[in-house]
């Protein structure tokens, strides 16, 4: 359609004059833009056609992604420079009419461990696929609630985390008596997630990744690479 082609030639504008300023963006961001631009179509309808728009630019500007906690309710992609650090993205505040969130005193991650450039036919899914979680600015691995509720375990309860460098994978167990006592009681925080440290993450040769796999049932919850 015209109207579509329209579109994503805005896109790929913003995406090239943003990607020339080295800035860091999500696909929310670009969306934004558009819309003041002239684009008149909400982020839920444009964002394939975004995601399609920053790759193909960005395949060929040293532009990766890296999946995040950004304020939202869900995560989200966090388009930066190779040679960048995306856990210094101040992202949008949703209460603020699109400016940038308060910087926060916590110290930021140190970056992200081999990023993969993106390729211009490598934006799917627009959407985060079910069980890719990313780190948050410190480098800490969030499991949400969901899925620690399979393991029965609650708000002021323990679980445990195992790091396994030989299997690249951490797993997260309910607590028993036959634990190892090199393995690290979490408590489950009120939110009813834990948040794995990164020297969990770095025992486990998982620091750094751009995003992660989660998966679990009533037994075991995992976490390997993506």
């Amino acid at each position: 359609m015209a109207i579509e082609r329209w579109a994503a030639s805005e896109l790929e504008e913003i995406a090239k004059e943003w990607m020339e300023q080295r800035r860091m963006f999500s696909a929310f961001e670009v969306s934004l833009e558009a819309q003041q631009r002239g684009v008149r179509e909400r982020h839920r309808n444009l964002k394939g056609l975004v995601h399609q728009a920053i790759a193909l630019v960005g395949s060929t500007r040293g532009y990766t992604r890296t999946l995040m906690e950004v304020g939202a309710p869900v995560q989200a992609w966090v388009y930066h420079h190779v040679q960048d650090n995306p856990y210094t993205y101040r992202p949008l505040n949703r209460q603020g009419e699109g400016r940038a969130a308060p910087v926060s005193a916590a110290p930021v991650y140190g970056g992200v461990r081999n990023p993969a450039p993106l390729t211009s036919n490598g934006a799917a899914p627009a959407s985060v696929n079910d069980g890719a979680c990313g780190a948050d600015a410190q480098g800490r691995l969030c499991i949400p609630a969901a899925l620690l509720q399979r393991l029965d375990v609650e708000a002021g309860e323990q679980a445990i985390v195992t790091s396994d460098p030989e299997n690249s994978e951490i797993r997260i167990t309910r607590p028993t008596l036959f634990d190892n006592t090199d393995d690290a009681g979490y408590e489950v925080e009120e939110d009813g997630a834990i948040r794995i440290s990164v020297a969990a993450l770095e025992a486990a040769g998982l620091g750094g990744l751009q995003c992660y796999r989660v998966s679990g049932d009533s037994d075991c919850i995992t976490v390997r690479t993506f």
